[in-house]
């Protein structure tokens, strides 16, 4: 399993000799030099900038991201919300979240994007924020760290093992608060640099070095 939440599922389901082998992230490939230029001027303007990135799907809880944007224009009117992900333009919770967005500002549904457009949307975002209520492990939190971005994600399922510590998990979407928070990430750098440097040790757990030592354990266990 990619995390111990995952291997805990394998187990129960009846399997044995069960590992956890962490997925190897490049930051180098999440670089400003791998960024779509073209997207890159199209996102360019004022923050903060809110980005989330998954399936548009109902248990990643995109209404919550919009009820979050919500807050901060409050704060900054000049707030913008970006959501990547592939949706169906008709479905049910698409629209829905169409209705909830309709007369705030800066709302922005990027659907699916190409990787040098994805980690040009990653470039442009200020804060990195998951609202979703699983994850068995959020390949997006470690893309928002290469890219160095703050995350600030709710601790569901792996989200905390994710993290292992870096970034800022939340246990209750009180979204007044989680605004504030939100602008200082973006604009104090007494929290945001420090909230960077510990997203980048983290990478180290994702790094090719890390991916061998696990892998040659599940060898020695006769696994691999």
């Amino acid at each position: 399993g990619v995390s111990d939440y995952n291997a805990a599922e394998l187990r129960v389901a009846g399997y044995r000799n069960v590992h956890t082998v962490p997925l190897l992230i490049e930051p180098e490939r999440f670089g400003p030099d791998r960024a779509d230029a073209k997207l890159l001027s199209r996102l360019a303007g004022p923050g903060p900038v809110l980005l989330g990135v998954s399936r548009v799907m109902p248990h990643k809880r995109f209404e919550d991201l919009i009820a979050l944007h919500r807050e901060v224009l409050r704060l900054r009117p000049q707030a913008r919300l970006l959501m990547v992900g592939g949706y169906e333009p008709g479905s049910r919770y698409f629209r829905s979240l169409e209705k909830q967005a309709k007369g705030l500002s800066g709302v922005s549904f990027l659907g699916r994007l190409s990787h040098a457009e994805l980690v040009a949307a990653y470039r442009s975002a200020s804060v990195f924020v998951s609202m979703s209520e699983h994850e068995g492990f959020g390949v997006p939190l470690i893309e928002a760290m290469a890219s160095d971005v703050p995350v600030l994600a709710y601790g569901a399922a792996a989200v905390p093992e994710t993290l292992g510590g870096a970034g800022i998990a939340f246990d209750q979407k009180r979204f007044a608060f989680l605004a504030e928070l939100a602008v200082d990430l973006s604009e104090d750098l007494s929290l945001r640099e420090p909230v960077i440097a510990g997203q980048r040790r983290r990478l180290e757990h994702f790094s090719a070095p890390s991916v061998q030592r696990a892998l040659r354990i599940c060898s020695a266990n006769g696994t691999g």
